[in-house]
């Protein structure tokens, strides 16, 4: 409590000093041009962070604004700032572009599910490369992962203002062996089940299927060629065919409900 009414006197003080500098500069004391220097460099750097902050943010909007994400999902940079997980969704989606600049990605992709009335599979990024279709389910959690992969259901731990919780999410595993039978309904190809964690996971896991995007990258190239260009275009352009739109936010909304239903 006491702390208030100094903070008080010393922001009246350099009140007072700052002032005299458009009415009796003569005033101003020898601390009250050290208060008014130190003053006038603490706005500066703070003018200076923040202008660098802004021109960051500018070099990163233009950066992303000349993406296959956002060429595919038209979202705005401030929405997908401000959604952790379409974040996610784009930093995997650019690292990729970048290091296989000649490999298409279908993003987003909403079809339809085999044997089923108005249901839909969503699946976030199909990397299209010489090695393989790689099927990526992202997930990017906070915490420590655990599960089986016969699991129907995987758990992640996290902690939030001190007090610990567990979240439990559909084995990605299982999630993206079946959107790999959905495609192969469409057309046959070698898929490879990809799932990767973001690095805010600790994970411990020898399963083939579970990566993290720095191995993902390396895997990759560690893989050898099967496809020609030809076929890969092929196959791009019949699952392209096999988008449903304007489903997506549906689906969602489908997910939502059931969760709130069954929990």
């Amino acid at each position: 409590m006491l702390a208030i009414p100094f903070v008080l006197m010393v922001v009246v003080y350099v009140f007072k000093q700052f002032s005299l500098l458009f009415s009796d500069m003569s005033a101003i004391t020898m601390a009250g041009w050290i208060v008014i220097g130190l003053l006038i460099f603490s706005i500066f750097c703070l003018f200076a962070v923040r202008t660098r902050i802004f021109l960051r943010y500018l070099d990163r909007k233009a950066s992303y604004e000349t993406s296959q994400f956002y060429r595919d999902t038209a979202l705005p940079y401030r929405k997908v700032l401000s959604e952790k997980g379409r974040l996610f969704e784009y930093e995997v989606s650019h690292a990729l572009e970048k290091e296989f600049p000649s490999s298409p990605q279908i993003l987003d992709l909403t079809i339809r599910k085999k044997d089923s009335i108005n249901e839909y599979a969503q699946i976030d990024c199909i990397f299209i490369h010489d090695s393989g279709i790689y099927v990526l389910e992202l997930k990017d959690y906070n915490g420590y992962v655990y599960g089986n992969k016969a699991h129907r259901f995987w758990n992640v731990g996290y902690e939030t203002n001190g007090k610990k919780a567990i979240y439990e999410f559909q084995n990605p595993i299982m999630q993206n062996i079946a959107h790999i039978n959905n495609l192969n309904d469409i057309v046959e190809a070698r898929y490879l089940n990809i799932v990767i964690f973001s690095k805010n996971i600790y994970i411990d896991s020898n399963l083939s299927e579970i990566h993290t995007l720095k191995s993902l990258i390396d895997f990759i190239r560690s893989r050898e060629v099967v496809y020609t260009k030809d076929v890969l275009k092929d196959i791009l352009a019949r699952i392209e065919s096999s988008r449903i739109k304007g489903k997506n936010d549906d689906h969602i909304r489908r997910i939502q409900f059931n969760k709130a239903k069954y929990t």
